[in-house]
């Protein structure tokens, strides 16, 4: 499985770390008008700088890269959403499923999980030392603001490290529903996989997709999966999980999972991307 949201066991032992996986969001049909709510983005963008899990300037560069695709990827699918009767297309009725075809549900969609991405994601920025063995895990310069509840961190585990990265790309550390953050904050890292030169290119991957309707993921659409277990950028009533990574698998679950599984909302987007007529009214 190449993105996982659970954390490895080994780093239990600094009792910092718990699985957030498996948490599901929820779209909940209501009779009241949809309203798209504004919610306050990450107070600051941080990535390791010093001590455990450094990510260099390549890696850096990589990641700012990786933030502009998965904001793009967003934003198409929210031009293609914010069309009338959008939620009786063939895209969105194959990743998101029927009985979730109704506008409450697809402005939630688009407020909770497409438009976090230009809110809540930002270019790593402030460089901090992450001790994970520390009582205090984030340090950072003494005019610098601190790492709170409401920050984003950017993390690279070394090869070296690879327990943390022996089957992930990318995982989200950070609070759960009703639960705090094991870090005092939300931490995405990347695996060296992640940054591999054999990682597919966005242009290869949507050949594929146009293709075979699978393939890898790139950088950028591992991301949108990834921020979709954020609970601090969706809430946590939005929270998803990992159901299922493949895309016929995806496409198998019950509506009720489908709106919960983070995969689901990447493959909506490349989807129609790619396939621009499925996600047309009436093409279901």
């Amino acid at each position: 499985m190449e993105y996982r949201n659970r954390i490895p066991v080994f780093l239990a032992m600094f009792s910092v770390l718990s699985c957030t996986a498996f948490i599901p969001c929820l779209v909940a049909a209501q009779n009241s008008a949809p309203r798209l709510t504004q919610r306050a983005p990450f107070d600051n963008m941080y990535y390791v700088a010093k001590g455990e899990w450094v990510c260099s300037k390549k890696q850096l560069r990589e990641i700012g890269n990786t933030v502009a695709e998965t904001v793009k990827y967003a934003r198409q699918a929210i031009d293609v959403l914010q069309v009338p009767g959008a939620e009786d297309s063939e895209a969105y009725q194959t990743w998101f499923g029927p009985s979730n075809a109704n506008t409450h549900a697809k402005t939630r969609i688009i407020d909770h999980h497409y438009r976090i991405a230009f809110e809540n994601l930002g270019q790593p920025s402030i460089p901090v030392t992450l001790n994970l063995g520390g009582i205090q895990q984030f340090q950072v310069a003494g005019h610098v603001p601190p790492v709170t509840a409401g920050s984003m961190v950017y993390a690279c585990p070394e090869k070296k490290e690879m327990m943390v990265c022996k089957s992930a790309t990318a995982a989200v550390v950070g609070p759960a529903p009703n639960a705090k953050s094991p870090l005092g904050t939300t931490m995405i890292y990347f695996c060296p996989e992640f940054f591999s030169s054999r990682r597919i290119s966005e242009t290869e991957m949507k050949k594929q997709w146009g293709q075979t309707s699978s393939g890898q993921m790139s950088r950028g659409m591992i991301l949108l999966h990834e921020l979709q277990h954020m609970a601090t950028a969706t809430t946590n009533s939005e929270h998803c999980s990992d159901y299922a990574y493949e895309p016929e698998l995806c496409k198998s679950l019950g509506d009720g999972r489908k709106i919960r599984n983070a995969q689901n909302y990447a493959l909506f987007a490349l989807d129609v991307s790619v396939n621009p007529n499925k996600g047309k009214p009436g093409s279901k």
